[in-house]
């Protein structure tokens, strides 16, 4: 297979980046290419138009300028596919995967770009006390103990070290905890701040020199756990623990606050994984795996499992079936071929059940019991969850994933393949929820490839399949499988934005992406809007719907533009057709890559993270009201005078250049 694009043009990704009036990455195309603008950028209404504007960079109104017919991109050369294999924590990889696949194109923003962008409002950062000494940082409310609804969001960010070596001596893995929103005692933290108290330092006690209570990572890996790749969660109900892929080929769990499990498990030194991404219930893991021994890119497959860890979930292990996110178990089940792809990059997946979603109990299961009071070892328990219809009046039947899809990156090949994951799940409901001896199966559960989960070797029929490869007019930049309908979502180096009905693959979530319910069989492109041009990261907003709130957003998409350091809100209509709802610039992005949207509970609020690489900082947005529901009702709009469209919650500087995040509700 041809590979062009050499160490040396590799090495000439590399983004130049910095404030006003620094260097900024120019996205390239095979053709003269211009960047559109849609929407408000925060300096008018919180809601912004659907109008859009065309700048091909000579009017000082983008950075994205006409390329002039240069080709951009490539698969990456045999010597380079190696080299980059070898080091996935590295600028140059960070510019395979994000750089926009355009070789030296760096110019100087000029005072108009830079002027562009406004100055979001950003209000007083003062101080809680929780503890003796220690404090959390909060923007919004009074104190007030009575208040005493307490709730937060945290995780992970990952990052490129600054120095490598300093950060190898210093025993720094690059995976750093944070808090992105925190409420207690009547008072709402909406800046990005370590987590108030987490063992006196913001290095993630996952990873490091030290993990857990044996030092397992370390163990699996043969010392340094190295520096991260990838980071993931599941969408749906509580995910506690963050896959965090390294360079060392150990992918390790980092929870929550109060929530995580230390496990680790190794890929061989031949499979290298590159990007992550869990089904809806943290069922499985799909990784993106470059195989140096073949050449070529593969989709490997882990079974999760879970149980006994966390209040509310399975008392036992079930692995493959729905659960928490506080994994005592993972499998590698086998890999899929990627027909005609070297270099894949990043990887979505998604699956026709989400627990609060789709449920009628609001995020319970039926009598409003949880998984801690269904232990399927009680045949009753079991027998609930037997059928498909999920009704209030056939119990827990079908409330479990019955099929789903992902889908993966070939930016060099200008095409995104898609996989059907319906045998996985096939194969899960025939184990757990069929014969009682198939049960029994299920808990003879271990590393044997004939112990459940089956390797893929041992029962073929379990393993995904390529559905289809879809062909895009550009270098795919971004993709976002929906986890609550059929619809995936493809950025494409310009600015354009696909939307795709998947159809039948995507299950009982199929009918919830068109207008008169016909479905369809193959993936079909439904629609298309203008964003910013090389978007990197497509991400959701993690609420419940719809909300009551008088004027909150409605439910959309985030895409970040790296080259344009805008936020395009996307909502995508019944019939797939997708438009802007607003646009977020902010005159603090230096040089975003990645967004993750916080969790809400008992208090409602709009509040999303990004990981700003050259800025070497976690920002906090917020861009719509927080209402204290559990307590006592007080709602705060953005900007002291209520009429901002947006608001800057806080800036969290990092050691290293952050690229990836994710978090999750603590429980």
């Amino acid at each position: 297979m041809g590979r062009a694009l050499s160490l040396f043009g590799l090495a000439s990704l590399l983004v130049g980046s910095g404030a006003a009036g620094g260097l900024a990455l120019v996205a390239c195309s095979s053709s003269s290419s211009s960047a559109s603008a849609a929407g408000s950028d925060g300096g008018g209404s919180a809601n912004g138009g659907n109008g859009t504007s065309t700048s091909t960079g000579d009017d000082g109104g983008s950075s994205i300028l006409a390329d002039g017919g240069v080709t951009c991109g490539g698969p990456l050369d045999p010597a380079s596919f190696q080299a980059l294999a070898a080091n996935l924590s590295s600028d140059e990889a960070i510019a395979f995967r994000y750089g926009g696949g355009c070789a030296a194109r760096v110019v100087q923003m000029n005072s108009a770009d830079a002027a562009a962008a406004p100055h979001q409002c950003e209000r007083a950062h003062q101080q809680l006390e929780v503890q003796p000494n220690t404090f959390f940082t909060y923007e919004l409310g009074a104190q007030d103990p009575s208040k005493d609804d307490y709730s937060m969001s945290d995780g992970q960010f990952v990052a490129v070290a600054s120095d490598l070596a300093a950060a190898v001596d210093a025993g720094d893995p690059g995976v750093e905890h944070f808090t992105s929103v925190i409420m207690g005692q009547g008072v709402f933290g909406e800046s990005a701040q370590p987590t108030w108290d987490y063992y006196g330092h913001n290095t993630d006690v996952a990873f490091g020199a030290a993990n857990g209570a044996d030092d397992a990572g370390v163990g699996l890996a043969g010392g340094f756990l190295n520096q991260p790749v990838a980071i993931a969660r599941g969408y749906s109900g509580w995910s506690e623990d963050a896959l965090v892929v390294t360079n060392s080929g150990v992918v390790g769990t980092g929870g929550t606050f109060t929530g995580r499990t230390y496990q680790y498990f190794a890929f061989p030194s031949d499979k290298r994984p590159v990007g992550v991404a869990l089904t809806n219930n943290n069922e499985f893991a799909l990784f993106t795996i470059w195989d140096t021994s073949l050449a070529k890119s593969q989709v490997a497959v882990v079974a999760l499992g879970a149980g006994g860890n966390f209040w509310g979930d399975w008392t036992e292990t079930y692995p493959g079936l729905e659960n928490d996110g506080m994994y005592e178990f993972a499998k590698i089940l086998g890999y899929v071929d990627l027909p005609g792809i070297a270099d894949a990059t990043e990887i979505t997946a998604a699956s026709d059940f989400n627990l609060c979603d789709d449920l009628p109990y609001a995020c319970w299961l039926a009598n409003h019991q949880q998984f801690s009071d269904l232990t399927l070892s009680t045949e009753a328990n079991r027998q609930t969850f037997v059928g498909d219809t999920l009704s209030d009046a056939t119990g827990n039947a079908g409330a479990y994933s019955e099929a789903g899809f992902a889908a993966i990156l070939a930016p060099a090949e200008n095409k995104v393949v898609v996989l059907d994951l319906a045998p996985l799940f096939a194969k899960v409901k025939q184990m757990y929820f069929t014969t009682t001896d198939n049960f029994a199966k299920t808990q003879a559960f271990g590393a044997d490839p004939s112990a459940w989960p089956y390797t893929f070797a041992v029962a073929p029929d379990f393993a995904p399949t390529v559905a289809q490869v879809l062909e895009l007019p550009g270098r795919p930049t971004a993709v976002k499988a929906s986890p609550w309908d059929s619809s995936l979502l493809v950025t494409t180096v310009d600015g354009t934005l696909h939307v795709f009905d998947v159809g039948t693959i995507a299950g009982r979530h199929a009918a919830k992406a068109t207008d008169a319910g016909a479905v369809s069989t193959g993936v079909t492109d439904v629609g298309q809007v203008a964003v910013g041009a090389n978007v990197t990261s497509i991400v959701e907003m993690k609420h419940d719907w719809p909300s009551p709130t008088v004027g909150a957003p409605r439910r959309a998409f985030m895409a970040l533009s790296r080259a344009e350091k805008r936020i395009d809100w996307v909502h995508v209509s019944p019939t797939g057709a997708p438009s802007i709802d607003r646009t977020l610039r902010d005159d603090r992005m230096v040089d975003p890559i990645a967004l993750e949207d916080a969790d809400n509970h008992g208090t409602e609020s709009y509040v999303v993270s990004v990981a700003d690489y050259g800025g070497k900082q976690i920002l906090n947005y917020r861009y719509g009201p927080v209402t204290y529901y559990t307590n006592g009702g007080d709602r705060f709009d953005m900007c002291a005078d209520g009429g901002g469209a947006f608001e800057l919650g806080g800036a969290l500087p990092a050691s290293g250049k952050p690229f990836a995040l994710s978090v999750s509700n603590t429980p």
